[in-house]
């Protein structure tokens, strides 16, 4: 259990943490309409209206205006809040995990562009090429402390060469790239964090990530166009892994049982699969989600894992 001056220190970089986040919100929203973020003051986005101090108190003022604009009474939007909220957590766990080291500053400033690039992108699907190399020159000076500059570079080619793999294979299935080229951006930059073996699992763990939020939507999309062929071939291949996964576990199964379980998850994946690219053919019909989220969840995960 910590001890009384580790919660002490970690309730004021909670503090710092809730402070950053509400100057994250200004460099999201102003960087997305192109304003400076020193000038003009903080504003009421819908009337204009220059707010005063009491205003800005992370978390508070949106809590005593109960989420309104004091001014034109206008709901405020919750990315203020949660990304305070969300920013002072991160802040807190990565002083938890790193402690008052060198480590410990250069992680929060990449946690910083973790939750502006997934802001930004979920709102708009764009990520600033500066926010990337910020990031990438962060990870550079994290990478030259705990490993070698060499293993950050061969995690930059990495990074990008498997997105952009990744992103061509698109054209086969909806005609445009499968992932945009900030993607391949923030794949490189996190090559440079973590070196090249770890960036694999990164990957992966954002694909795990990228499935289990797009799968759901999906499902709903093929039960909503009644596309139930579709929707079943899914299912039908869900349940059949699972049961075979299940099997497998058991030590006193008969082998046979196995072999025509392989099977059957075989023909129900390739029937899934042909169901699917069918339904995906045109870029309209498919599920397009922005992946920099996923791995940047990925990358969150492995650091605070590993």
């Amino acid at each position: 259990m910590p001890d009384i001056l580790t919660l002490y220190i970690a309730f004021w970089v909670f503090i710092i943490g809730l402070c950053i986040g509400s100057f994250l919100n200004v460099v999201i929203l102003r960087g997305l309409s192109g304003e400076s973020i020193v000038f003009p003051p903080s504003k009421c986005p819908k009337c204009q209206h220059a707010l005063k101090w009491w205003h800005n108190i992370p978390l508070l003022s949106y809590l005593i205006l109960r989420g309104k604009c004091y001014f034109c009474h206008e709901k405020i939007s919750p990315q203020y809040f949660a990304v305070e909220l969300i920013t002072g957590i991160l802040f807190t766990a990565v002083f938890f995990k790193f402690g008052l080291t060198i480590n410990m500053l250069l992680m929060l400033v990449i946690f910083s562009l973790f939750v502006v690039m997934t802001v930004t992108d979920l709102r708009e699907k764009i990520i600033f090429d500066m926010h990337a190399f910020i990031l990438a020159g962060a990870g550079l000076i994290f990478s030259l402390i705990n490993h070698n500059l060499l293993n950050s570079v061969l995690g930059l080619l990495e990074g990008i060469l498997i997105m952009e793999i990744f992103a061509s294979i698109g054209y086969l299935f909806v005609k445009s790239r499968a992932f945009g080229i900030g993607d391949t951006y923030i794949a490189g930059a996190l090559g440079v964090i973590f070196g090249w073996a770890p960036l694999l699992l990164v990957l992966i763990l954002s694909l795990i990530v990228q499935a289990v939020i797009t799968m759901p939507l999906y499902l709903f999309k093929l039960y909503k166009s009644k596309n139930f062929k579709t929707l079943i071939s899914l299912v039908l291949f869900l349940l059949i892994a699972a049961v075979y996964k299940i099997l497998s576990l058991k030590t006193d199964i008969n082998i046979i049982i196995l072999y025509i379980g392989i099977l059957l998850v075989v023909i129900s994946g390739l029937y899934c699969v042909r169901q699917v690219t069918r339904n995906i053919k045109s870029a309209s019909e498919a599920i397009i989600l922005p992946f920099g989220p996923a791995m940047f969840i990925a990358a969150a995960v492995f650091l605070f894992l590993n």
